[in-house]
């Protein structure tokens, strides 16, 4: 019994897509410059190499750590902004300008008059 092979692929020389077909060293270029060749791609390898972990240890190390600064020098002056402004905050003083709290249809949630976000202790209505 004849194997009948189907399709175009099995007419392809097997040799066309050999390792030694893509190999850098099958491209008839002398010794020299293939060693030159590969001494170049691994030098550029273990930079590659040097520099991502360079750059991993900056992320730790240097990145973290001013993240965690950062965030507690937010808190900090949060919290010196909430005591200023007990001790200064007087409702007496707000005056009820025409542009605050415009309401052309009710909002969908609540009784209407409330934003989504609303905080009852900053936000306040015209006539509260």
């Amino acid at each position: 019994m004849m194997n009948r092979s189907v399709g175009r692929c099995s007419q392809i020389p097997r040799g066309l897509f050999s390792k030694k077909a893509f190999s850098p060293v099958s491209r008839g270029y002398s010794s020299e410059a293939k060693l030159s060749w590969l001494e170049e791609v691994k030098a550029e390898q273990e930079h590659a190499k040097r520099s991502s972990e360079f750059w991993k240890k900056v992320t730790y190390y240097v990145g973290g750590p001013a993240l965690i600064l950062s965030g507690l020098n937010a808190y900090y002056i949060y919290k010196k902004h909430q005591e200023h402004a007990e001790h200064h905050h007087d409702p007496e003083i707000d005056v009820p300008y025409t542009f605050e709290n415009l309401r052309f249809k009710k909002y969908p949630w609540g009784d209407g008059s409330k934003t989504l976000f609303w905080n009852d202790n900053v936000n306040h209505l015209k006539n509260d």
